[in-house]
């Protein structure tokens, strides 16, 4: 049996020993030498039923198949459109069968748009769909960035740390796993909001943190 030698949530750096005595692979984040496991990259220990692995807090987005993201359009092409979504690859779209949901004025370079990923092709581009419910086009709102390894952060057990964010600021908060996040709501809520997820952002690592962002955000709401 592994004997774990890190505790859950625990930050560790390449190189720092997580376990010894480990039978089987390496979890992503991770390296066995001989029967000891090691981390690759900086993040969170994560420890479940004896397995050990690691929650990234830096590095690109890397798609999957059922992922919800926003992202910018950065070519047209006739039939479809190209869309950074903070991939290595860009995303494609193509127009057929979701053309109803098109801007009025069509679509345009920069413009965002919130898609679901379906797969991915032969070239590792990731292919989007756009009939899901409230996707397609995203006319208004502030769009932050945050590293996409920090969305389920920000997102919380539950929803809660990004529920907790919308309750305090009145905003609507539309968070895509691939680190692009959608405020929409007075200049003053967008802009807590901002703040508030900015928070996350550089607190990560930190326990406590949704109490803290509570406190912040309560403390703003009383100035």
């Amino acid at each position: 049996m592994a004997r774990i030698l890190v505790k859950p949530r625990q930050l560790v750096v390449p190189g720092t020993p997580l376990a010894s005595g480990v039978v089987g692979g390496a979890a992503p984040g991770t390296r066995l030498d001989g029967d000891t496991l090691y981390a690759t990259v900086v993040g969170l220990a994560s420890v479940r039923s004896g397995d050990v692995g690691i929650i990234p807090l830096g590095g690109p987005y890397l798609p999957s198949k059922g992922d919800i993201v926003i992202g910018i359009v950065t070519a047209v092409r006739g039939t479809w459109i190209e869309i950074d979504i903070k991939a290595p690859w860009s995303a494609d779209l193509g127009l057929e069968g979701g053309d109803d949901r098109r801007p009025e004025r069509g679509w345009r370079k920069g413009d965002a748009v919130l898609a679901t990923v379906t797969g991915m092709d032969e070239e590792k581009h990731a292919m989007l769909d756009i009939s899901g419910m409230d996707h397609g086009p995203i006319s208004e709102g502030l769009l932050i960035d945050v590293p996409a390894p920090k969305v389920a952060r920000l997102i919380g057990r539950s929803g809660s740390m990004v529920g907790m964010i919308r309750e305090l600021t009145g905003c609507t908060i539309i968070v895509g796993l691939n680190g692009r996040v959608m405020i929409q709501g007075t200049p003053g809520g967008q802009l807590l909001a901002a703040r508030a997820v900015g928070l996350v952002e550089a607190n990560a690592h930190t326990h406590g943190l949704t109490d803290a962002v509570r406190v912040f955000l309560e403390g703003e709401r009383r100035d």
